[in-house]
C-alpha cells in the first residue's frame, strides 16, 4: 500500500482515530462545527489580525503598521470580470476564473512543476493512501483530512465536501472532467468526515487531477442551492489563502482579501488584490503607467504587445494559455448527425480570418486544436445541400449571451456560412439554458465555446466519450427564436444582416428553468462531451486503442474546429515583485496563466526591485 503523507510534524495534542466508529461517522452532519457568522474582514482587521507584511509573521498592530496602506493592495487590470466563477462549469472557463477557484478553493493536489496535480496538498491533507492498484493507476485511494483544515466561517473541511463535488459533477448539466468523476463507484465518508474512502470502476491514471477545488457543501449542499448557479454571487465561503471580498461583474469589479481563517504554511504576501476591468487598451496602457494598475492582462491584438512594452518601466511579455475557442458541431441536432454533414460545415469555415478578424491581429492564425481536431478550410459547393439549411430554417450557431468574444465568433461564423450559400444565424442564449436544453434537444446546430486542451486519455474521454450519468433535462430560461421570425431575419438583407441581428435572436419569453421529468429514451442534459456524440467503435478505442489510433478516427468525426488561441499580453510595473527574475520567467498556469504565483506577489519601493523590472522590459523585448 503506497501512502503519500504530509512532510511537516503534526502538533502533539491531535491524535487520529480512524478505527473508531461512532455515532458522529453514522451521522456526518451531526458532528460538524456550527459555523455561527463568517468572520468579516474588517473584524479581524479590528483585532489586529491578518495583516502581516511577511509570510508567516505574526498579526500585531505594530507589525502591520510597518506597511503603508497604500502598498497593501494590488490591483490588477484585465479585460472582462467573468459572470460566474464556478470552475467546473464548462460555460466558465477564463484566465480569471480558475485563478480565484486556485487562491479560495481547497485541492487534494496543487499543480507541480510539469503543469498536472501531482504535489499533495499538506495543508489540506494528512495523507493519501493507494490502498488498491498500481500507485499510478489505482482502484482505491482512501484520503485523510487535516484536522485544521476549514473553511473561512470556521466550519471544518470535510468528507462531505468531496462528495458533494463527485455528486454534482456527474448529475449536473454544463460541467467539466465528467469521465474520472464518473469513473468512482463508490465514496464513503468515515472517521467523523475526517477519512474520504474512493472506489474507481476502472484503474484511474489522473486520479490526483480529482476533488480540486473542493466547495463548502455545508452551505450550497444543506441548502440546495443550484451547482450551475451557486458561484454567480458572491461566494460564500474560502478554503484557500484569500477569499472574495467583492464580486461585481456589471461593474467590472473583483476584490481577494487575505483569508484570516487560513490555517496553512504559506499566507498571502499581500492583504488585497483588486481585479479591474481595463477599458481600452490606451486606457489601461495609461493607469498601468500613471501607477493605477501594478499589472494588465489584455487579449493580444494588432499592437497590444508593442504598447505595453513601450511604457517606460513595465516589464512585458506574451503568454499562451492551454484553452481556445473551438466551433463544436452538435450531433444531437438531425442534420449534423452524420460525419460527412459536420465535415461539410467545418470546411466551409475559414478559421484563420475568424482568428484575425475576432483578435484585431493580422498575424493571428488558429490554433492547431486538442485530440482529433478538424484541419481543413475548402470551398464546398455543395454544403448548402448537404446541410438542408434553408432561409427559414437556417443553421443556428450559438454563443454564450455573456461571452463577447465568442458571440463575435459566431457572428464571422454566420458570414462566411452565408457567404457560402449556407443560411445561417446567431443565437445567444444563457449557457445555462445551452447545456441543460438546447443542446441535447438538438435546438442549435453548432456551438462557439471555450474548451481546455486534452492532456490525458481522461481529458478526451470527457470530451468525447458517451456521457451516460443522469443530467435531467431542463425547461429554458428563454426561448430560441421561430422559424418564422428567423425568416424575417433572413429575409432582411444579405449576409451581414444575420449576424448583425445575432443579439436579438434570443428573444425572451421569460420562463422559470425547471427540471423536466425525461421520457425514456430521451436525452441528458449535455455536459463535458459538449458535441454529445456517442459512437460504438469510439468507446472501444478509447478503451484499449492507442493514442494515435484515437486521434485518426476523431479528426475524421469532424467533432471541433480550432477559431482563436488564448494569447495574453501582460505588462508588470516596476513596483510589483513576486518570483525571481524577468516577468518572462515567471511561472505561467495552463489555465490560470500569469496568476498562477498571485499569492507570492507584493508591492515594493525598492529601487533595486525598480532598476530590474525596467531592464526585464528592455530584454522581454528582445
Amino acid at each position: 500500500m503506497k501512502q503519500f503523507s504530509r512532510s511537516r510534524r503534526r502538533p502533539s495534542s491531535v491524535v487520529v482515530v480512524a478505527s473508531v466508529v461512532t455515532a458522529c461517522g453514522l451521522a456526518l452532519s451531526a458532528c460538524q462545527a456550527d459555523p455561527g457568522d463568517a468572520p468579516t474582514v474588517d473584524d479581524a482587521e479590528e483585532a489586529g489580525e491578518g495583516r502581516p507584511d511577511e509570510p508567516g509573521s505574526g498579526d500585531t498592530d505594530d507589525e502591520a503598521s510597518a506597511v503603508p496602506e497604500e502598498l497593501r493592495t494590488i490591483t490588477v487590470g484585465v479585460d472582462r470580470i467573468p459572470a460566474d466563477l464556478n470552475p467546473h462549469l464548462v460555460g466558465s472557463r477564463s484566465m480569471l476564473t480558475s485563478t480565484v477557484a486556485d487562491l479560495t478553493l481547497p485541492s487534494a493536489f496543487t499543480v507541480g512543476e510539469d503543469g498536472r496535480r501531482t504535489v499533495l496538498n499538506s495543508d489540506l491533507l494528512e495523507s493519501v493512501d493507494v490502498r488498491s492498484g498500481d500507485e499510478d493507476a489505482p482502484t482505491e485511494v482512501r484520503y485523510t483530512l487535516a484536522h485544521e483544515a476549514q473553511w473561512s466561517d470556521g466550519t471544518p473541511i470535510s468528507g462531505s465536501d468531496f462528495h458533494y463535488l463527485w455528486q454534482q459533477v456527474t448529475t449536473m448539466p454544463g460541467t467539466t472532467d465528467n469521465a474520472g468523476y464518473a469513473d468512482i463507484s463508490d465514496l464513503t465518508v468515515s472517521a467523523g468526515g475526517n477519512t474520504v474512502t474512493v472506489t474507481f470502476s476502472r484503474p484511474q491514471q489522473d486520479w490526483r487531477e480529482l476533488f480540486a477545488h473542493l466547495l463548502p457543501s455545508h452551505i450550497y449542499g444543506a441548502e440546495g442551492r443550484n451547482f450551475t448557479t451557486v458561484l454567480g454571487t458572491l461566494p460564500a465561503a474560502s478554503g484557500g489563502v484569500y477569499t472574495v471580498r467583492q464580486f461585481d461583474p456589471g461593474r467590472g469589479n473583483l476584490v481577494l482579501e487575505r483569508n484570516t481563517r487560513y490555517w496553512g504554511t504559506s499566507p498571502a504576501r499581500t492583504d488585497r488584490v483588486v481585479f479591474s476591468e481595463s477599458g481600452d487598451l490606451n486606457t489601461s496602457t495609461q493607469m498601468l503607467r500613471a501607477g493605477q494598475f501594478q499589472m494588465l492582462t489584455t487579449r493580444n491584438g494588432a499592437v497590444t504587445a508593442e504598447s505595453v512594452a513601450s511604457v517606460p518601466g513595465v516589464g512585458s511579455t506574451t503568454v499562451d494559455l492551454d484553452t481556445r475557442m473551438d466551433l463544436v458541431p452538435n450531433v444531437a441536432a438531425g442534420r449534423l448527425e452524420s460525419a460527412e454533414a459536420r465535415r461539410a460545415l467545418l470546411s466551409t469555415i475559414d478559421s484563420d480570418q475568424v482568428a484575425r478578424l475576432v483578435t484585431g491581429d493580422p498575424d493571428a492564425v488558429a490554433p492547431e486544436g486538442g485530440t482529433g481536431a478538424f484541419q481543413g478550410h475548402t470551398d464546398s459547393d455543395d454544403a448548402a445541400e448537404m446541410l438542408g439549411a434553408t432561409a427559414a430554417d437556417p443553421l443556428r450557431i450559438a454563443a454564450d449571451t455573456l461571452d463577447d468574444e465568442a458571440v463575435e465568433a459566431a457572428r464571422r461564423v454566420v458570414d462566411q456560412l452565408g457567404a457560402a450559400g449556407v443560411p445561417a444565424t446567431v443565437v445567444t442564449p444563457t449557457v445555462s439554458d445551452l447545456y441543460s436544453s438546447f443542446l441535447p434537444r438538438g435546438d442549435v446546430d453548432a456551438v462557439v465555446v471555450w474548451q481546455d486542451r486534452e492532456r490525458s486519455r481522461t481529458d478526451v474521454r470527457s470530451t468525447f466519450a458517451c456521457d451516460e450519468a443522469d443530467r435531467p433535462l431542463q425547461s429554458p430560461s428563454q426561448q430560441l427564436p421561430t422559424e418564422s421570425e428567423l425568416s424575417t431575419e433572413a429575409d432582411g438583407g444579405g449576409d451581414n444582416a444575420a449576424s448583425s441581428q445575432a443579439p436579438d435572436s434570443t428573444i425572451a419569453e421569460e420562463a422559470p428553468s425547471t427540471t423536466t421529468e425525461p421520457d425514456e429514451g430521451s436525452p441528458n442534459a449535455r455536459g463535458s462531451n459538449v458535441s454529445g456524440v456517442c459512437d460504438a467503435e469510439l468507446e472501444a478505442l478509447l478503451d484499449d486503442g492507442t493514442d494515435e489510433q484515437v486521434a485518426d478516427y476523431l479528426s475524421g468525426q469532424a467533432l471541433s474546429l480550432p477559431l482563436i488561441g488564448d494569447r495574453v499580453v501582460v505588462g508588470r510595473s516596476a513596483e510589483l515583485a513576486g518570483p525571481p527574475g524577468r516577468i518572462a520567467s515567471w511561472p505561467v498556469g495552463e489555465r490560470s496563466g500569469p496568476f498562477t504565483t498571485v499569492a507570492e506577489w507584493f508591492r515594493t519601493v525598492d529601487s533595486e526591485t525598480l532598476n530590474d523590472t525596467d531592464t526585464t522590459r528592455e530584454a522581454d523585448d528582445e
